[in-house]
Parts: structure tokens; C-alpha cells; sequence
């Protein structure tokens, strides 16, 4: 089921899911979505060496975080963030998040957006089957800044499919 109300931050009020392997190996025909979503997303990304999806990616390869289902109910939203980490957070993790896709899954006649701060007039309206892409980490495993972003408040329900793309960083121990 879908967890909490964003763990009872105000920042983010959305409910959420992550659908782990274990998870997707217990429902074949979700599995076969996230893989094909996950197939379209490697066409895009100019990467050659991946790890296994859910897996921590070793330095200079790549993987796909576990794929995230995110619920929007009336008044609900996700306040200014980044899906980078600061590069010291990305080096302890050892990894970076250098691509984010939202697919959007169903129509939202009104609100729900997702906006970048600062990118000026730059926001998406969330249509069903609408695929949104963004890279908010540089190929130097620094955040871009310019990809902070808000999913503005819901006045329709809406559902959405969030996939991170991480890239493995060396860790302060191994550099």
C-alpha cells in the first residue's frame, strides 16, 4: 500500500510507494511496465554501463533507483526541492541521481504542475501518459541547481510514476 502522508512532513504532503524488486517479482505485469519504462529511459540516456535495477551502482556505472508511485489528493504537494544531493551526501551514499522521469498517469484537469524555480515559465501539466525527463546532477556528480522543482498543490487527483537514475560515485573511503 502507499505509505504515509510524506512521513508527516508539510513539505511534502503526497502518499507514496516504492515498488522494490521483491515487490515487482510478485506482480509480473507491473513488473513488465516498470522494465518497459525503464527500457524507453535507457534509449534516451547516453549510458553503456549499467548495475541491476534497486542495486547500489559501483563508480562510473549506472542504475535504476527503485521505481516510485506518488498519490496526489486535493490541497496535497511536494514544496521546492532537488533530487540531487549535495555532492559530500552523494559521495558518502555513494551515488548521485543524475536523471529523474515522471510519468504522469492519469488526466488532472486543474493544478498539480511541476514547476522549476529557476527556469523561468518552465512548468508541466500533468496529462496521462506524459513523460517528463530532467538531469539533477551534472556529469560531475554536482547538483544542478537550475532543476529545482515543485509539484504544486493537487485540485484534481493525481497519480504519478517517479524513476531515479543513479550514478555510482566513489566513496571518500575508496578515493
Amino acid at each position: 500500500g502507499l505509505v504515509g502522508s510524506g512521513g508527516g512532513s508539510l513539505r511534502r504532503t503526497s502518499s507514496s510507494a516504492l515498488l522494490t524488486n521483491d515487490l515487482l517479482q510478485q506482480h509480473p505485469a507491473l513488473d513488465r511496465q516498470i522494465t518497459a519504462l525503464q527500457s524507453v529511459t535507457r534509449v534516451v540516456l547516453p549510458v553503456t554501463a549499467w548495475d541491476p535495477r534497486g542495486y547500489m551502482p559501483g563508480p562510473s556505472r549506472y542504475c535504476f533507483e527503485s521505481t516510485q508511485v506518488a498519490h496526489y489528493t486535493e490541497g496535497q504537494h511536494f514544496l521546492q526541492h532537488e533530487d540531487a544531493f549535495p555532492f559530500p551526501t552523494a559521495q558518502s551514499n555513494g551515488f548521485q541521481r543524475t536523471a529523474t522521469v515522471i510519468v504522469y498517469l492519469n488526466e488532472v484537469p486543474a493544478g498539480g504542475a511541476t514547476s522549476f524555480v529557476h527556469l523561468e515559465g518552465v512548468e508541466v501539466r500533468p496529462k496521462k501518459g506524459r513523460a517528463l525527463i530532467f538531469f539533477p546532477g551534472k556529469r560531475d556528480m554536482m547538483p544542478d541547481p537550475r532543476t529545482l522543482h515543485a509539484a504544486e498543490a493537487a485540485v484534481d487527483e493525481k497519480w504519478i510514476v517517479q524513476q531515479w537514475v543513479a550514478a555510482g560515485v566513489s566513496t571518500k573511503e575508496s578515493a
